[in-house]
């Protein structure tokens, strides 16, 4: 099986205007990997071999990843986040039935606007900025929840919108007085994990309100 220690897992985000918790958080980055099964013929040559309901089965996933039938494998909930386990594939080949173990290791991350555990309005004034900086959370195969700000973390738009700019370094937004009341934009918060190497995003949507006369 391939590869032997599989990376999975994703950026979550919050829905616009809804409490901070793992229980309203949806994915939308997600980190998926797919298995692949090496046999050798027997001249010595290594093939490739097909992943499917008729001759592949996996056992012992646990609640850490799910598996597609093709050997997609991929996290669906944050809960499942931050776990290593060990699975294993069974595989159905001429008549012979073969294991192989391979290592799971997951990871989740979620952001959201504010500092120091308070959760900031998503709301910005049409002339205005933004500096209230973004909390988030990261969850690695250790189980160890860890709170990330600031200099840890990467700021961008997810989509162009004229007259915002987002400090790549700080988060911090500006709104010209040209952009309309009630346009939404999305913030990108990223993360890069050293010990799985998952580069995760998490979506931060803003509404830009008109100044008060």
């Amino acid at each position: 099986m391939q590869p032997q220690t599989v990376n999975i897992g994703g950026g979550f985000s919050i829905p616009f205007n809804e409490p901070f918790s793992f229980d309203t958080a949806l994915v939308t980055d997600p980190k998926t990997a797919q298995l692949s099964i090496l046999g050798k013929l027997s001249d010595g040559t290594s093939v490739e071999l097909s992943i499917d309901r008729q001759t592949t089965t996996f056992s012992e996933l646990q609640e850490s990843a799910a598996v597609s039938s093709t050997g997609l494998l991929f996290v669906n909930s944050i809960e499942a986040c931050g776990d290593s386990s060990v699975a294993s594939a069974t595989y159905r080949f001429a008549g012979s039935t073969f294991h192989d173990d391979f290592f799971i290791q997951t990871a989740c991350f979620v952001a959201t606007a504010g500092s120091g555990g308070t959760r900031a309005e998503p709301f910005i004034v049409a002339g205005g900025v933004y500096e209230a900086g973004f909390v988030a959370q990261f969850r690695g195969p250790d189980t160890v929840d860890v709170v990330l700000s600031g200099s840890d973390l990467a700021y961008s738009l997810k989509d162009p919108v004229a007259g915002v700019i987002v400090d790549p370094a700080t988060g911090r937004i500006e709104v010209e007085a040209t952009v309309p009341a009630g346009q939404r934009l999305i913030v990108l918060v990223s993360y890069q994990d050293v010990q799985t190497g998952l580069s995760l995003s998490s979506q931060v949507e803003f509404e830009v309100i008109p100044a008060s006369n």
